[in-house]
């Protein structure tokens, strides 16, 4: 890995704040980029970023470009997860549509979100601000949004809206069903932002005023008002068809409790004949289209919002948009053209998960917009993306000395049962020892639907000591699936063939792992056979030790229902585990290290010893505060590029991949104590920094570097060695955040640093 490469990934890594010498793995869209991966001649651009199964959409300019970059939210209040992921526009040329970059060295810059996601600047600043459910309320927050010092799109502490009855001073809280989409649209076009949603027994839509303008309130003020809890003369009980011109308005209520309730939906307002007035995309929790209702205050001069017409199957006379459960329309200009297209998605997982994402391209204008189909896996085709939860294995099948890539997943959703079917895609290394290319060859190897089976999480070793590596695949309901190695050595490309759908034990036993299986095959006692672990939905790593002794068979019996004593989560289901055991840095040590269901990877420390009995040390419970945008982290670790270093491969619910990447070489003594000795001083400074080392003497021979905030180093800065330390003149600097670097005798030393005016 070249220094540049370096230096992108430690900026990164020091942005994130709680900054830890030990967060050896780092990503950023410039590690990223050296991995590439390739499917019919087309290069996947956005290869690892790791799938999408039910995002929301909003644009803003993070880096102040100039363009509005794509940013994407992806629910996911099981685990409570930051679901934000951010795609930095990039033109390409010759593309009618602009080409987006996955950048997660942005994503730090969001705090959490939950429900739902909104950037529209209210506040008159031109500066998208945030607006969702808020992490510890049930309505609307705002985080006003602004640029800080690197010029980067940050968000200050969200607040609550709330909103005040008509003559009284007190406020209430809005109060919106979880799983609703609402609106903020300016609906009275008087210069501030609306506020529509359904209301909370899920009949009428409920309408808020922002009377900041009528009250001569300044423009960061956000002052709402009921105003009305039947807005569009329109009401949706359980059919898909709404009822038009009602005039019962029911009393406008903020309680939840004791509201009957009929589903969700997500509104999606939007102007789509250009008149002036609001129409919206309607789309509900029980149907698997989107249904268009209109508004006539503009046709026919009502003074008021009335829906007078309504399309249940919008797009039929086109192409007809279909998600099984629960789609959700966003109205955003996706192709930077200056007036907004239509992206359809699920709202909730469990659904579609491959064809997720449906764009419909405004090719007219904002007074005469033509919407028309464009695809239905938008963003999707760019990236890894399996399906449902993906476990990646990197493994030389065609030996040819180069590692190739399986992903093993629970599959695509099939539209007729709404089941998954798992598969098993494979990617062949087609580049270099040092620059792997990953292209596609098989997207359903071993043409693993057709056997049915639900799961994917796969392992490969040799199991039955012949010297030939069997294929084993756990299932989501326990049991593991073997598949034999009929090929003539282990030389050979291995030919893999279904044996036993249920792997048995040595008495003949089904061996079942609780629920969502994840075996992974290694040599636990070191007695030259190896064993069977497999992690779990409860959160433990079962053993089965192999008492095989003759060539070609195995003899597996359970030794262990807690291998290393050890146990991911309190609750039963907070686990799922899933193990990769071996070498993840240059120590030489082997490590047990635990995906798990909130999308962190645990590193254990004890499996080296070949004691089964022993119990297992945590090393970090976050190792290199890796947390990736999705739950049920499956991690693979492995040098793919010969550098020295070695990468991880993540897998996630969502069906994609992600990596990291080993940015420090480690020694035998503890990385976070060799590398944990910086200092800077004062910090923030203004015209000298002095850097040290704690207890230590920087020699003379060392070497100073200062970096941007965005990793470009900075060569004019002046700086003098005396009295065994450094002092470096950034006078001459503009205010904001740098890293601070010192070389000496093989090692980095890193430290961020604030400039102030």
């Amino acid at each position: 890995m070249n220094r540049k490469l370096m230096f992108a990934s430690l900026m990164s890594m020091l942005s994130l704040g709680a900054y830890a010498q030990s967060d050896m793995y780092q990503s950023n869209s410039t590690l990223l980029s050296t991995i590439k991966v390739m499917a019919n001649g087309v290069e996947k651009t956005n290869a690892w970023a790791g799938g999408q199964n039910a995002p929301q959409f909003a644009v803003a300019d993070m880096n102040k470009d100039g363009k509005d970059d794509l940013i994407v939210f992806e629910n996911n209040d099981a685990v409570k997860i930051d679901g934000v992921k951010v795609y930095i526009r990039v033109d390409a040329a010759g593309s009618s549509l602009p080409r987006y970059r996955f950048s997660p060295e942005y994503h730090y810059k969001f705090p959490e979100v939950k429900s739902y996601m909104k950037l529209i600047d209210y506040n008159c600043d031109n500066i998208p601000d945030l607006f969702h459910m808020g992490a510890n309320f049930q309505g609307l927050v705002i985080a006003d949004g602004y640029y800080d010092d690197s010029d980067i799109l940050s968000f200050k502490p969200e607040r609550e809206i709330r909103f005040y009855r008509q003559g009284s001073a007190t406020s209430s809280p809005i109060n919106i069903r979880p799983s609703d989409i609402p609106s903020l649209e300016d609906i009275d076009h008087d210069g501030d932002l609306d506020f529509v949603t359904y209301g909370i027994n899920g009949y009428y839509i409920s309408a808020w005023k922002n009377t900041t303008k009528e009250d001569n309130l300044p423009c960061d003020s956000f002052r709402l008002v009921p105003w009305t809890s039947c807005w569009g003369k329109v009401m949706q009980d359980y059919p898909r068809a709404h009822f038009l011109g009602t005039t019962y308005c029911p009393p406008f209520r903020d309680d939840p409790q004791g509201m009957p309730n009929h589903g969700n939906n997500a509104m999606c307002l939007i102007d789509i004949d250009g008149d002036s007035d609001f129409d919206f995309l309607d789309g509900n929790q029980d149907y698997s289209d989107i249904q268009l209702v209109i508004n006539g205050k503009a046709d026919i001069g009502y003074p008021i919002d009335s829906m007078i017409a309504q399309d249940t199957l919008w797009q039929k006379n086109g192409h007809q948009l279909y998600m099984p459960k629960f789609p959700a329309a966003y109205w955003v200009d996706i192709d930077g053209d200056g007036d907004r297209d239509i992206l359809i998605s699920p709202k909730l997982a469990g659904t579609e998960n491959y064809k997720c994402i449906a764009l419909y391209e405004n090719q007219g204008s904002a007074t005469a917009p033509n919407y028309v189909y464009q695809s239905d896996t938008f963003m999707i085709e760019t990236m890894i993306d399996a399906g449902t939860n993906s476990y990646p294995v990197v493994y030389d099948y065609n030996r040819d000395g180069l590692p190739d890539l399986f992903i093993g997943t629970l599959g695509r959703h099939n539209p007729v049962n709404g089941t998954n079917l798992s598969r098993i895609v494979y990617y062949q290394n087609t580049g270099t020892a040092t620059m792997p290319i990953f292209t596609l060859k098989d997207n359903n190897f071993l043409n693993l639907e057709s056997l049915e089976l639900s799961g994917g999480a796969i392992t490969i070793g040799d199991l039955d000591n012949d010297g030939k590596d069997e294929l084993l695949i756990g299932r989501a309901n326990g049991n593991i699936a073997y598949f034999k190695n009929n090929a003539a050595n282990g030389a050979a490309q291995p030919d893999w063939q279904l044996w036993l759908r249920e792997l048995l034990d040595r008495k003949g036993k089904v061996i079942r792992a609780n629920n969502n299986a994840t075996p992974f095959i290694y040599d636990v006692d070191k007695d030259g056979k190896n064993d069977l672990v497999s992690g779990m939905r409860l959160g433990y790593i079962y053993y089965y030790h192999n008492f095989a002794t003759n060539t070609g068979d195995y003899q597996l019996e359970k030794a262990a229902d807690s291998l290393g004593k050890l146990k991911v989560g309190v609750y039963q289901g907070e686990g799922s585990t899933t193990p990769f055991i071996g070498k993840v840095d240059n120590s030489g040590k082997t490590y047990l290290m635990l995906g798990t269901k909130d999308g962190t990877i645990q590193q254990w420390e004890g499996i080296d010893s070949g004691d089964p009995n022993k119990t297992y040390t945590q090393v970090e419970e976050k190792y290199s505060n890796i947390q990736i945008k999705g739950s049920n982290s499956a991690p693979y670790f492995a040098d793919i590029n010969n550098d020295g270093k070695y990468e991880v491969f993540i897998g996630n619910d969502l069906g994609g991949v992600t990596m990291y990447f080993q940015i420090f070489n480690v020694n035998v003594d503890d990385v976070a104590k060799k590398q944990n000795q910086l200092t800077v001083y004062p910090n923030p400074a203004m015209d000298i920094l002095n850097i040290g080392l704690n207890d230590k003497v920087i020699p003379a021979k060392s070497t100073v570097k200062i970096y941007s905030n965005m990793g470009q180093l900075l060569s004019n800065v002046p700086m003098q060695y005396r009295d065994n330390a450094w002092r470096v003149d950034i006078s001459a600097l503009p205010a904001g955040m740098y890293l601070c670097s010192v070389y000496y005798d093989g090692a980095v030393h890193t430290a961020r640093f604030s400039k102030t005016k």
